[in-house]
């Protein structure tokens, strides 16, 4: 078992989300095509900057000290269902469709405010008998995209 997780030249959840989606284009409108390369740039560091944040914001929710209660929703605006084992999600707020693989589906089904980062990450190393720190990177980098998307929020656990 060592030597399969170190020659894994991937991330364990290898999860296809399409399409990537940039900024949402309500909260900033099409670029006058005409604007100056320095106009060009200050817009493009603000949305990175919002990005950023958005990242950062998640980081320090996930690497907290009470991250054993943290615990995910999925966003009211998504429906989704799973074919084939694979959850597809439509967000009806934006009309985006995204595709989970089995490893994604399994945490989508349990992003159901009834389990927490912890349990979740529990879940995956017994279901795919992989070392926590491995699952438990992934599983932050993974639940950070979820949230930049929109598709889950985070939910106290009681």
């Amino acid at each position: 078992m060592l030597e399969s997780q170190q020659c894994r030249k991937g991330p364990f959840i290898l999860v296809e989300m399409r399409p990537y989606v940039g900024p949402h284009l309500e909260d900033h409108p099409p670029l006058d095509p005409n604007i100056p390369d320095d106009g060009l740039l200050e817009v493009a560091r603000e949305l990175m900057s919002e990005r950023l944040q958005r990242q950062v914001k998640a980081l320090d929710l996930l690497s907290s000290s009470a991250q054993t209660e943290i615990g995910f929703l999925h966003n009211e605006d998504i429906v989704w269902s799973i074919l084939e084992g694979e959850a597809v999600l439509l967000d009806l707020e934006t009309g985006l469709f995204f595709s989970l693989n089995q490893v994604g589906t399994l945490i989508w089904e349990r992003c159901d405010g009834k389990h927490t980062f912890t349990e979740i990450c529990a879940a995956l190393c017994e279901a795919f008998d992989v070392a926590e720190e491995i699952v438990h990177d992934d599983l932050t980098k993974l639940i950070i995209y979820l949230k930049q998307e929109r598709l889950i929020i985070t939910s106290s656990h009681e």
